[in-house]
């Protein structure tokens, strides 16, 4: 039969993550999954990262957490007295997720009562790497994919402002608010538009209005044809602009047209944002789109291969929800000490990326040469699906 499988949820990731004990440790883990169920290189990690992973892999995690010290005296990893103090308060992290989603006595839950607090939903089928892996986390370097793909097959003009700033909204307070992912969208758009320090109505209104100034820094991203099911946002700044949202004085969604230009070797990438009906789906994963998508845009904002001379292409984003930051980290974006001018419960730290091109640099030739080869053969407006 073909496996089950689950993803254990951002709320509980978060939650883990805050703790230093959060998390057992991955030599303890993968142990004690060789024993009991097979170990399959990397499972722990996907399953950390909120990859979807066998449902046996979550189960037995639990098992972990929730088996009295004597039934796990036989493991040789790590000794004993730090092995049980370890566990302690990964099972302690793992209680007061429970108590704060209202189930108190996690001792006396059944497995099933905690996976359903700790992990979405099981998805049935066969589920390959390539179905369910984020594609957000790669490195630059993957941006090379990009010359593979058909440009009409990825990235489409922006359908609808109005609802790709819906879907972006609703991310957005889904991953920043337990309110937001539990009382549906409503609730999550409302959350969002405090933490991002915009209204709705204001943010639609920005949309339009870059989209009118360029149509490539507002797109759809779509699957090999089918969609859309994402959104990427990109803003192409003057030199002026881009130091100032660099140095955390101005926010990029303050930005109008005096702040754009078009060509820009300076790219905020506002938003990337999955269809909310897509979320947590290994079968119809939009990651892959949404990475190619974003590719082309920027592409398409620098056209590097105008350039003359030696310049730098700098990307510039924030860490606008925990997920996001992971993505950031995990491509080669790298903080510097920085934050957007909010006021809010936790600062959000800006973050940047750049690319050398028309140098002799083995460490950025291939980001390059992608950026110069995907602006020099697209459009002057991104292709139209659906219209």
């Amino acid at each position: 039969m073909p496996a089950t499988y689950r993803t254990v949820t951002e709320a509980y990731r978060d939650h883990a993550s805050l703790h230093k004990w959060g998390w057992p440790p991955g030599d303890l883990v993968n142990e004690w999954y060789s024993e009991v169920c097979g170990l399959k290189g990397g499972i722990y990690t996907n399953l950390k990262a909120g990859q979807p992973v066998p449902e046996k892999y979550v189960r037995w995690l639990v098992a972990l957490l929730t088996s009295p010290d004597e039934a796990l005296s036989h493991l040789k990893t790590m000794k004993p007295p730090k092995r049980q103090a370890w566990l302690a308060r990964s099972r302690a992290v793992l209680l007061e997720h429970m108590d704060e989603c209202g189930v108190p006595e996690v001792n006396a839950c059944l497995t099933d009562t905690i996976l359903e607090h700790i992990a979405y939903p099981p998805v049935g089928g066969s589920v390959g790497l390539g179905k369910y892996v984020d594609y957000l986390y790669f490195k630059v370097e993957c941006f090379a994919a990009v010359l593979r793909h058909n440009c009409e097959e990825w990235v489409s003009t922006c359908h609808s402002v109005a609802e790709c700033a819906d879907w972006i909204f609703t991310r957005v307070g889904e991953e920043t608010s337990l309110a937001g992912r539990l009382q549906g969208p409503a609730k999550a758009r409302a959350h969002a538009a405090a933490h991002m320090n915009i209204t709705l109505e204001t943010y639609r209104a920005r949309l339009a209005l870059w989209r009118d100034f360029n149509e490539w820094t507002v797109v759809s991203a779509i699957y090999k044809g089918v969609g859309p099911i994402g959104v990427c946002v990109a803003l192409p700044l003057t030199d002026a602009a881009y130091e100032e949202v660099r140095e955390g004085r101005l926010l990029p969604s303050a930005c109008g047209p005096e702040e754009l230009a078009s060509p820009s070797l300076n790219i905020v990438l506002e938003a990337v944002a999955e269809h909310p009906q897509f979320v947590g789906r290994p079968d119809k994963n939009p990651t892959e789109a949404l990475r190619v998508a974003s590719v082309f845009q920027v592409s398409a904002l620098v056209r590097a291969h105008k350039t003359k001379g030696k310049r730098t292409v700098r990307l510039l984003s924030f860490a606008g929800t925990p997920e996001n930051e992971r993505r950031l980290r995990s491509a080669g974006f790298v903080t510097y000490g920085k934050t957007l001018p909010i006021d809010g419960e936790r600062p959000i730290k800006l973050y940047e990326f750049t690319v050398p091109i028309n140098q002799l640099s083995t460490k950025s030739f291939l980001e390059a040469a992608t950026l110069a080869h995907a602006g020099r053969h697209l459009p002057k407006e991104p292709p139209r699906h659906g219209h």
